[in-house]
């Protein structure tokens, strides 16, 4: 069982569990806010009243949690990261789910209530200096490398991955399994499974090594293939191409949730492939 260690009198948080948190004498934490057994919370962390912490939560030094923040079972949060609050101050709503590590200079700003707020997943990995715009929605296990921007509003599905100094414009969208490149800058959305680069992105392919690596069979990987081949040729259009392909792969899941992607009734426009000059 944990120990409460030098509790100050701004220490109220109500202890959710039998086995004590253990916070530092440093830290503030104002009334309201629930703390979860197991917790560790480290030198000058401040939590608001409206902040959840669930079990095992391990907090570094000089850490920020404000608004309405939910953190899951098992989370660790680095030093000098800031979490929740933003545009709606103590109003705004934030979710991080289990398992889900903030290293040093995480930045997530809580959402609006009326659009659910900031929700991130489980088992999602975020390096140093990494920012989170207000009212985005983050699947479980995507990574994001060093100093990644994520826009207001985003939509990222789940196992994503992205290169340092990535920029997500607000609003975009980014399908499961896709891969973006070191320094891309994404302006449009990005199918599942595709692989993007440059400054504006452009779809480079798919992401094939990461579909290998977690254990797609290759029949999967094959009609993704040739279903990407046939929805980005250069015959005929891009609305026959792909009715032609729900029809040429209507059992395969992978391809249906690529062609549900597509389909979805959007303003933004699709990230394609750079056009290939005549000769």
């Amino acid at each position: 069982m944990g120990v409460i260690v030098g509790l100050s009198y701004q220490t109220k948080a109500r202890v959710l569990a039998p086995g004590a948190p253990v916070v530092h004498a440093s830290a503030h934490i104002e009334a309201g806010a629930e703390i979860g057994e197991g917790c560790e919370i480290g030198p000058r962390v401040q939590i608001g009243a409206n902040v959840r912490l669930g079990r095992n939560v391990r907090i570094d030094h000089n850490v920020i949690l404000r608004g309405h923040t939910i953190i899951d079972d098992d989370v660790e949060i680095c030093t000098d990261c800031i979490i929740g609050g933003g545009v709606e101050g103590e109003g705004s709503m934030l979710s991080v789910g289990p398992r889900t590590v903030l290293r040093e200079q995480v930045t997530l700003a809580g959402g609006t209530p009326e659009t659910g707020g900031t929700m991130i997943g489980g088992n999602c990995f975020f390096m140093v200096s990494c920012d989170v715009a207000p009212d985005t929605a983050i699947g479980d296990s995507c990574v994001f490398a060093n100093a990644a921007m994520i826009g207001a509003g985003c939509q990222i599905d789940a196992s994503v991955w992205a290169g340092g100094v990535v920029i997500v414009e607000p609003g975009v969208r980014i399908g499961a399994h896709a891969f973006l490149g070191l320094g891309a800058e994404i302006v449009a959305d990005v199918i599942p499974y595709g692989s993007v680069y440059g400054r504006p992105a452009f779809l480079a392919g798919l992401n094939l090594i990461g579909m290998k690596r977690r254990g797609f069979a290759r029949c999967a990987i094959n009609d993704v293939r040739a279903a990407y081949r046939m929805l980005f040729a250069n015959e005929g259009g891009f609305s026959e191409r792909l009715a032609y392909c729900r029809e040429m792969f209507d059992g395969s899941a992978e391809v249906s949730r690529m062609l549900s992607f597509i389909s979805a009734d959007r303003e933004i426009a699709l990230c394609k492939p750079r056009p290939v000059a005549p000769l």
